[in-house]
């Protein structure tokens, strides 16, 4: 009989029978894609061996700039150069776990509040014609411990610099700066939202001014004597009792995405009641379901996918906002991996058109790979790069590229070397049409296109039970110039096509056959064939009772 698949488009399955798998799926796909109808090997990734030595606390990337933080300092690397630059003035924690960085704008906000003396009771004012130095374009670094810190670039040097924020006691109505210490961080609306230090409540900023966050003021305009009674907690808000685990900004319109390990909840600005003239707060929705940490959230084609304590799930924030509040288990091909598998740290992010979720799964660390075009999950990654702690992306002229931390003080490029990553795929169980038992024959994979040697290798499993492994050496063979010339004479030297027969002499015999195809080069999987041989049952039986019994032999 001759079996054959051509397409493996149906993506990953990995909770229907493996017998009833569609004939363009797969059982599973590790290091490697298929979006454009063949599958090819994933690069592998770069170690950034010079990146400086200590404890990764986190990173971040401003354009083509990739700043890193590292035992309570600061370092940049434009892209494209070699060596890292110590950021002047920076200093924070040395050992806090983790920092929480975000990218502010300029203040669009400038002018000053002042009392008018001609009111009877003083009420506070804008003067628009007292304009004062806004606040530049910055990068706002929390530890948690220590007043946040700015990274601010010179222009006239080319070069960045940091400085601390002013704190309580230093703002005034001259030199409206204040950011209190804390820890996740977005900005919407023109307004800064930071996490309180005990995680319990969310403070803001002033509307158009990212570091001056809103103080208790009486009705002179002075602030009030102590930060515990005029600070920004004192107007700030809070919907849980719970520690907050994930800030950030949704594609609703007023609307962001403030959870803990329980709950979702979108919080709505209201406009329509204010406080000295900003908006307050209010949930517009609640969803039953938690996020892990800040990293554990990813946008796709409008929904929000996100890592709970035990799955991934999603749900779309618009529709959310304006129907009763639902969730759905993204991850439903992945449950049998995940199931009894509690996740801890997490990371998420989108990376050209896939979204990568490093997880906890009963087969160890991974990344399960989602395409975001086909909305399948596609493939597994394991690489030597894991505990992974948060991704960063630089944004040049020609591409974006992938950066990664791990909780081992390493940093990497993803997907950036020019050598692949040995790819795996666990085809679909093969079953004979008519009588029940078969026996394998040949498998003819079919590659194309590569320019690097190496081998592939066939696994065969019946029932699965490992029957027998062949490998094949996999070199790059370029074909010449055929006959006849014609100007301009161009040497090709794309790979020809290979297709290796493995034939099996030894197998087992069974309802059931599968495959694990292996391959460390660059060479693209088209499809494969297999033919086999229908079998008595009595034959099966005789091979069943001899495998037996040279196992309890053993």
């Amino acid at each position: 009989m001759l079996h054959e698949q051509t397409s493996f488009e149906g993506g990953a399955n990995l909770i229907t029978n493996e017998m009833q798998i569609s004939a363009t799926s797969y059982k599973w796909l590790m290091n490697a894609r298929q979006r454009l109808g063949y599958i090819e090997p994933v690069k592998k990734h770069v170690e950034i061996t010079n990146a400086p030595a200590g404890k990764k606390q986190g990173h971040i990337g401003i354009g083509n700039v990739h700043i890193i933080f590292v035992a309570g300092l600061a370092y940049y690397r434009v892209d494209g150069q070699n060596n890292w630059s110590n950021i002047p003035g920076f200093s924070m924690d040395a050992i806090a776990p983790r920092y929480w960085m975000l990218a502010v704008p300029s203040s669009n906000f400038n002018f000053v509040r002042k009392n008018d003396p001609t009111s009877a009771n003083r009420q506070i004012i804008i003067d628009v014609d007292f304009a004062i130095n806004g606040t530049p374009a910055s990068i706002i670094v929390q530890d948690n411990v220590n007043q946040p810190q700015i990274i601010l670039y010179n222009t006239a040097t080319q070069s960045f610099y940091a400085r601390d924020t002013q704190t309580y006691s230093e703002w005034s109505i001259t030199t409206p700066e204040y950011v209190p210490i804390g820890r996740q961080m977005i900005f919407k609306n023109g307004i800064t939202f930071i996490v309180s230090r005990d995680g319990k409540s969310v403070n803001r900023s002033v509307t158009g001014r990212p570091l001056d966050f809103m103080v208790n003021v009486d009705s002179n305009g002075n602030k009030l004597p102590s930060e515990y009674n005029g600070g920004a907690s004192s107007v700030g808000f809070a919907f849980d009792y719970d520690e907050i685990t994930c800030l950030i900004d949704s594609n609703a319109v007023n609307v962001f995405i403030l959870a803990t390990a329980r709950n979702i909840r979108l919080i709505a600005f209201d406009y329509s009641i204010t406080i000295f003239g900003e908006p307050r707060f209010t949930q517009a929705a609640i969803l039953e379901a938690g996020i892990v940490n800040q990293e554990s959230v990813v946008e796709i084609l409008g929904d929000y996918a996100f890592i709970d304590f035990e799955n991934v799930k999603s749900f779309n924030a618009v529709q959310q906002v304006q129907n009763e509040g639902r969730n759905s288990i993204f991850s439903l091909q992945l449950a049998s991996i995940l199931k009894d598998v509690k996740q801890s740290d997490p990371c998420a992010c989108i990376f050209d058109n896939y979204a990568l979720f490093y997880i906890k799964t009963l087969w160890g660390n991974l990344i399960a790979v989602y395409d975001t075009l086909s909305e399948k999950w596609v493939s597994f990654d394991i690489t030597r790069a894991d505990k992974i702690k948060q991704f960063a992306f630089i944004e040049t002229v020609t591409q974006t590229k992938l950066y990664a931390i791990t909780d081992d003080d390493e940093l990497f490029q993803f997907y950036a070397s020019d050598d692949r990553e040995l790819a795996q795929l666990m085809t679909r169980s093969i079953t004979p049409a008519a009588d029940p038992q078969h026996k394998s024959q040949h498998l003819k994979p079919l590659f194309r296109g590569g320019s690097l040697t190496g081998n592939v290798s066939v696994i065969e499993y019946v029932d699965e039970v490992l029957s027998e492994r062949l490998t094949s050496d996999f070199e790059n063979v370029s074909s010449g110039i055929n006959y006849p010339v014609y100007p301009p004479v161009i040497p090709n030297t794309i790979a020809t096509i290979k297709q290796d027969t493995f034939t099996f002499k030894d197998g087992l015999v069974g309802k059931k056959i599968a495959f694990i195809i292996q391959w460390n080069t660059d060479a693209r999987l088209y499809g494969f064939t297999l033919s086999t041989s229908e079998v008595k049952r009595d034959t099966s039986l005789r091979q069943q009772d001899k495998i037996l019994k040279e196992t309890y032999s053993l």
